[in-house]
């Protein structure tokens, strides 16, 4: 059999982990840090399985009269974008830099929804109708015969020429509505007509104002989102969106809205645009997680907001994000910025920020760029930072502590889809392939709008180095396995980086995977060696020695059971004697510690003998 490893990675920066502090055989101690007196940190991590590597790209292009030079742009990055994505090399210098795409899909939609029923409207390019309507476009009215409407890419292919054939269907042209309604065609566009197994639990398609969706497996866009991938949109707009709940707003002839101009409209009939929470909620709904989401905008936005890093509430309040006429030209909104590319502005994006800003608060991946920068080379960097956060994972940001054989006192367990929407294959241990490589120890339940879902956890086996290939499990990666990519992925120019791998499984889609450590946790960067810190016992020189007890004389010495720094002792007044007032000498043996889990370079008639604190080890 042809072995195959997959990754899951963990680190402290962006929250694709939750640490969740437990009370330990007695110690409540803070993950990651190792706590004098104590010899053992207990660490619970609740993380979600990172092996994605398919990204669905939604490209929406505002079509509009004002958008060909932006539309430019797009397609010029188009390329770089996709041979980052299929590289993992950000800077394409030959370096890799995050984990590559596996494949990709990229679809493109326009702003145009048309105006309902509205039969005379005064605006350009608008017509009665529901326009483009989210369906996706298989080429550009320069490339007839293009290969879409679904772009297919997988890795190792003319990464190119691929791009080459999307950018070429992206230039969309601008006879589109200037009633933008990007939102609406995303969501249109992506929406299946019923429940999707990559869908979340409970999916309630959303009501449109003509027909439903045109995702899932029967919709025009069939094939488009699949499952275990991660979902990605990339947004491009010079104006706020005008996504209507009521199609009567666009009519002139309509009584009710003779004082609003036509270019005022949206603004001034907020009160009949769909709720910006309709595309958080409904983007949220297509995943099985908010994580598998990257959301990106290039929008009407001032750069410095981006240049300074405001967050979107403080991007909201800025004076050039505020919706007003225009003083000087009263028949438009006031613009949020201008750039090389506008000849009169952009307006406020407001409503992608706050779509962007509600993904944000339920843990999808988003990022607000302006469109007013000179070029969309900083906005596409931004974007591919987002996707490679969730195609690479994170990295634990310390490391573990392995034995002989590369084994870490740790736990993987797998928590997986729920029994209720998934189908057996994926939501139950004894069904998932290599079964062997599983062991059921629980069931967890949640309530969702209602309904009580149950999700089985296995326990994932755990391998040494010499297994990695060999068999189904998961193992401790710190480039010292066959194979190890992790340096590429996790580690720098001179640490290696560490993460959790598997070795001849695939990650299960929608599943969560907990870690669970009873061990001593590496101190940070830069900490003095004392009681708890690493040591390797079968290194030439024992590092642990030129440490002290409390007591400033007596040394510690490497603590084989445990693989840490700690007092040798033969009776307990030896660790009073060191000032390690209220521990004990452990004369346990390794068998009665570590039961059947001994580590494999350990004698289970070894005797422990060091200092320990009983509350923490009884």
């Amino acid at each position: 059999m042809q072995a195959r490893n997959a990754h899951v990675c963990l680190r402290s920066g962006r929250a694709l982990m939750a640490l969740v502090p437990l009370l330990a055989a007695g110690c409540l101690e803070r993950p990651l840090v190792p706590i004098p007196p104590c010899t053992r940190s207990r660490v619970a991590e609740t993380i979600e399985v990172t092996g994605v590597e398919d990204v669905d790209l939604l490209l929406v292009v505002d079509d509009s009269n004002s958008m060909a030079e932006e539309q430019g742009q797009l397609i010029a990055q188009l390329p770089r974008l996709v041979e980052v994505l299929a590289s993992g090399d950000r800077g394409l210098d030959g370096t890799i830099d995050f984990r590559a795409a596996r494949s990709l899909h990229v679809g493109i939609v326009s702003s145009d929804m048309g105006v309902g029923v509205a039969s005379g409207v005064g605006l350009e390019g608008c017509s009665m109708g529901n326009g483009d309507d989210g369906v996706l476009f298989a080429s550009g009215p320069s490339c007839p015969g293009a290969s879409g409407p679904v772009f297919e890419f997988e890795r190792g292919g003319d990464a190119s020429a691929f791009a080459r054939d999307v950018g070429c269907a992206a230039n969309l042209g601008t006879l589109g509505c200037g009633y933008e309604q990007p939102l609406e065609s995303m969501l249109k566009a992506l929406s299946p007509a019923g429940p999707e197994p990559w869908a979340a639990s409970g999916y309630l398609t959303p009501a449109f104002l003509s027909g439903g969706g045109q995702g899932g497996s029967t919709g025009l866009n069939t094939g488009f989102i699949r499952d275990g991938s991660v979902l990605a949109i990339i947004m491009v707009t010079d104006e706020n969106d005008c996504s209507a709940s009521d199609s009567s707003i666009f009519e002139l002839d309509d009584p009710r809205y003779a004082s609003a101009i036509p270019n005022l409209r949206c603004w001034a009939l907020a009160d009949r645009l769909h709720a910006a929470s309709r595309y958080v909620d409904g983007l949220v709904a297509l995943r099985t997680r908010p994580s598998r989401v990257v959301f990106g905008a290039i929008t009407g936005v001032p750069v410095s907001a981006v240049t300074d890093g405001l967050s979107y509430d403080e991007m909201l309040a800025l004076p050039e994000m505020q919706e007003q006429p225009d003083a000087l030209r009263p028949s438009q909104l006031s613009i949020a910025c201008r750039g090389p590319l506008q000849e009169v502005g952009a307006f406020p994006g407001r409503r992608l920020v706050e779509v962007a800003r509600g993904l944000q608060q339920l843990g999808a991946a988003t990022t607000v760029q302006s469109i007013c920068q000179g070029n969309f080379e900083g906005a596409l960097d931004r974007i591919i930072d987002e996707l490679a956060t969730v195609l690479g994972g994170a990295c634990l940001p310390h490391p573990l502590n392995p034995d002989a054989e590369g084994r870490v006192a740790c736990e993987v367990h797998e928590v997986l889809p729920a029994i209720e929407t998934s189908s057996p294959d994926r939501s139950r241990c004894a069904s998932l392939p290599s079964p062997d490589a599983y062991t059921r120890v629980g069931e967890e339940t949640e309530v969702v709008r209602g309904v009580t879902l149950h999700h089985e956890i296995c326990a994932v086996r755990s391998l040494g180095r010499s297994d990695v290939g060999a068999v189904p499990g998961w193992f401790y990666d710190d480039a010292s396995a066959p194979g190890s990519t992790v340096r590429d992925s996790c580690g720098s120019a001179t640490e290696p980086g560490q993460r959790i791998s598997f070795s001849m499984l695939d990650a299960i889609p929608g599943a969560e995977l907990r870690l669970v450590c009873d061990q001593t946790i590496a101190p940070g960067d830069g900490a003095a060696t004392g009681i708890g810190s690493f040591c390797d016992p079968d290194a030439p020189r024992d590092a642990c020695a030129e440490a002290r007890a409390p007591d400033r004389v007596s040394p510690l010495a490497c603590d084989r059971l445990f693989r840490t720094c700690a007092l040798a002792c033969t009776d307990s007044s030896i660790c009073s004697g060191a000032g390690l007032g209220g521990q004990v000498c452990d004369p346990r043996t390794a068998g009665e510690i570590f039961g059947d889990h001994v580590p494999p370079s350990v004698d289970e008639a070894t005797v422990h003998g060091f200092c320990v604190n009983p509350i923490c080890d009884e």
